[in-house]
């Protein structure tokens, strides 16, 4: 029979709470601090026992939304692809779905709990009771000579490699700071405007994540033109055998030099060096696919007291994003505006 323990993070054993062969970023007591941080939600570390036999911890977060208290393990627009289960390879995540659920609605009185684990696979549900979405994303193998990986990169991407450096643009490591943050935000905004939208979140967001995660699991990358000026940058992230794409921006004026395809390659190489394996480029996007990448997908389970809250979820859901997109509407027409005025001086 399982049990469940409440652990306080500034009490868990670190030891026993990092030894698990598939720990990823996203349950480390880094990330922890850096979603309590920017969401204010909550963090919630319980330990499993089976009849007093350790099982492994289950991470997440208790907030409210629209009044209503939900258990997250993550949530949307969190920037954290999953979280779920760390346990010993003997059990099985989705036996402990339905128990943990009873204990986190008895304990925190929440109405709704969401969770995403990597390691649950959309087979394992198909028979049960469970409401899921698929959660898709693409993965690289970097575990590769720099011959091999071009071999499964489309010919487009190995060519605009290429012109970077012809072309004279220059890439370096960023120290993950306010100047940085603020750089990659402004290009955020234009690449956002230009499809009429603003940015999902704040450059706030960029800063706790710098002020949270240790540099070492951190890469900031400004790409420069020849004569010197900035023109994009990219933010990765990495723990344990596994990095992720972050975010990107740049300025579409200088695409010319083709900086998003180099910074990859960069952090690709990068990371390599560091004994990484994986890549997990964080969601499909044509320049992402140029790189050869395989795709994967894991569930996002859904359990609420009441059904109808899980339709209001994606209304929610849908509300924000047209918010977004009435909020860019003047931004868009701003850019227009900006760029005929530059032709007319011109």
């Amino acid at each position: 029979m399982y049990s469940f323990e409440l652990i306080d993070i500034d009490k868990v054993n670190l030891e026993e709470y990092y030894q698990f062969g598939g720990k990823n970023l996203f349950t480390t007591v880094e990330w922890i601090n850096y979603i309590q941080i920017n969401q204010n939600a909550k963090p919630i570390i319980i330990r499993i026992t089976d009849n007093a036999n350790f099982v492994g911890y289950f991470t997440g977060f208790v907030f409210s939304k629209f009044g209503v208290k939900i258990f997250a393990s993550p949530f949307n627009g969190w920037t954290t692809g999953y979280m779920g289960f760390d346990i010993v390879d003997k059990y099985d995540r989705v036996t402990l779905i339905e128990p943990i659920a009873k204990f986190i609605f008895k304990t925190f009185k929440c109405l709704y709990i969401q969770i995403s684990d990597r390691f649950i696979e959309e087979e394992q549900l198909k028979n049960k009771k469970i409401k899921y979405i698929m959660s898709r994303s693409i993965e690289l193998n970097i575990n590769r000579t720099n011959d091999e990986l071009f071999k499964v990169f489309k010919t487009d991407c190995r060519n605009f490699i290429r012109q970077f450096e012809r072309r004279g643009a220059t890439i370096e490591i960023a120290k993950p700071d306010e100047q940085f943050a603020t750089e990659y935000y402004e290009q955020l905004k234009e690449v956002f405007a230009k499809q009429g939208l603003v940015p999902t979140y704040k450059v706030s967001k960029v800063l706790d994540l710098f002020n949270s995660l240790d540099s070492e699991h951190i890469l900031c990358l400004r790409a420069n033109e020849p004569k010197g000026q900035c023109i994009a940058t990219t933010i990765f992230v990495g723990y344990n055998e596994r990095f992720y794409f972050w975010g990107a921006a740049s300025f579409r004026e200088f695409q010319f030099y083709r900086p998003n395809e180099y910074m990859i390659w960069y952090a690709i190489k990068y990371f390599r060096g560091k004994g990484f394996k994986y890549f997990d480029m964080y969601g499909e996007r044509p320049y992402k696919n140029k790189f050869g990448p395989e795709k994967i997908s894991y569930p996002c389970i859904m359990i609420a007291r009441f059904s109808v809250l899980i339709k209001l979820r994606d209304l929610a859901k849908k509300m924000v994003w047209i918010g977004f997109k009435i909020k860019g509407i003047g931004r868009k027409k701003s850019v227009q505006q900006t760029k005929a005025y530059k032709k007319h001086d011109k």
